[in-house]
């Protein structure tokens, strides 16, 4: 050793850099103790269940989309964002699991994984962009351009088109492999003050460290620039464009709509004892419910691409900032992990988004339910005040508006019984 040079940080904390020959590097152990003992608490148990719920969920949409009967595209793609997801999931999680195993940022996996889950670390998220990607222009197709010509590619396109993403995913990820190296440093321990002791404490560590920051700060560039910046541009624009479609089309048409609901009332015994009154209110609840489910599908587009947006742009963002300075500091370094689970979660909500979306929706809609009536419970008193009055509650209407239009217009117990036989005709129970 030749010289000690004190190091000091923003929050003006004395460190000391220990020079070797060359061949050594000596750092401190405050250096790279960044977080507490409670935050690897915290984020190990936050990245053990992602990891776990997201392998699971990402299986059983594999296992659940092979017996679905979805067109071949649809299959292939959803099939490879699943497979994307889970290379995503693990390779973060490995990483982080191990950061979090111990007070200090030292690897602990070996040369080989130091090299490997970088380079899968971007193989996955390219390659699930890629799918989700080609998942968006697969509805575009069916939704926007269906009156032009009937979208359905032949299986050897699919499967050529997502082994094509995977190669050209691997093609972009393969420089990250020999942009890291595991690299052996002394750990010398400083006192509670920052100063180094006499004598004082070393150990050695191994740290996977960018070996040619120059180099993979223009990889990183040159993919958020010509890949993650134009996939980004047009799964919104192919987003937006089913939106606004929908969204245009959210009135049903007028003819059709009667036409349906008086097929239903034809089909529909009790209907036919129903005065012209109550007929009309139950045909309007069937407009109703039409527009309604326009309306849930132009939400549930909102929501993939506010998905996309919020789970994956905030990664990016502050992988160019890491780039430029280095993260230090408490909280960077809680922010910095916060965002990787961000990341990975996103690998959660695929499945429930693209695989599971009726499931999802309606135990969204009952957990809804409940926690508004737990809370009319609590803070009402209209089923007391009812009662009083001797008036019946019905709990078969839609909701609490609807139930007031039932009274308004004169419909008994069993006259609801009849918006649902309406909407079983329509479709949408």
């Amino acid at each position: 050793m030749e010289e000690v040079e004190e190091v000091n940080d923003e929050n003006d904390v004395p460190k000391y850099l220990i020079l070797g020959d060359g061949d050594v590097n000596y750092i401190s152990d405050q250096s790279i103790e960044v977080i507490t003992d409670t935050d690897r608490a915290v984020f190990t148990g936050l990245y053990i269940f992602i990891l776990i719920v997201s392998v699971f969920l990402n299986l059983s949409a594999i296992w659940t989309i092979t017996k679905r009967r979805y067109r071949f595209f649809q299959k292939t793609y959803i099939i490879s964002l699943a497979m994307s997801d889970l290379v995503t999931v693990i390779s973060f999680s490995v990483n982080n699991l191990s950061t979090f195993s111990h007070p200090y940022i030292n690897w602990t996996l070996g040369s080989f994984l130091c090299n490997f889950i970088p380079m899968t670390q971007s193989f996955g998220i390219i390659s699930s962009s890629l799918a989700l990607l080609m998942i968006a222009m697969d509805r575009y197709r069916s939704i926007v351009k269906a009156i032009n010509k009937r979208w359905d590619p032949r299986k050897t396109y699919c499967i050529f088109g997502v082994i094509f993403s995977w190669v050209i995913s691997a093609g972009i990820s393969a420089p990250m492999y020999i942009y890291y190296a595991n690299e052996m440093v002394y750990v010398i321990f400083l006192d509670d003050h920052g100063n180094l002791p006499d004598p004082y404490v070393q150990e050695t560590m191994y740290m996977c460290v960018a070996t040619d920051k120059g180099s993979l700060n223009i990889s990183y560039i040159i993919m958020i620039i010509f890949v993650f910046a134009p996939l980004f541009f047009v799964f919104f624009w192919f987003y937006f464009s089913i939106a606004q479609l929908i969204w245009r089309h959210r009135k049903p048409v007028q003819p059709k709509i009667e036409q349906k609901v008086d097929v239903s009332v034809t089909e529909s015994s009790q209907m036919k004892n129903l005065d012209p009154s109550k007929k009309n209110y139950l045909q309007k609840q069937c407009k109703n419910q039409q527009m309604k489910k326009k309306i849930r599908t132009f939400k549930v587009i909102i929501t993939l691409i506010a998905t996309f947006i919020i789970c994956r742009l905030p990664f990016w963002i502050f992988t160019l900032i890491k780039l430029s300075y280095v993260v230090e500091g408490l909280t960077l370094w809680r922010i910095n992990f916060l965002i990787i689970a961000m990341n990975i979660f996103s690998t959660i909500l695929n499945p429930l988004l693209y695989t599971y979306l009726n499931t999802t929706i309606k135990v969204l809609n009952k957990i809804s339910k409940d926690v508004k009536a737990f809370f009319c419970w609590c803070f009402s008193d209209e089923e007391f005040v009812e009662f009083e009055r001797g008036n019946l509650v019905f709990n078969d209407c839609f909701n609490d508006k609807d139930m007031k239009e039932c009274r308004l217009h004169g419909l008994k117990e069993n006259d609801t019984k009849i918006v649902h036989t309406c909407r079983l005709h329509s479709g949408l129970d």
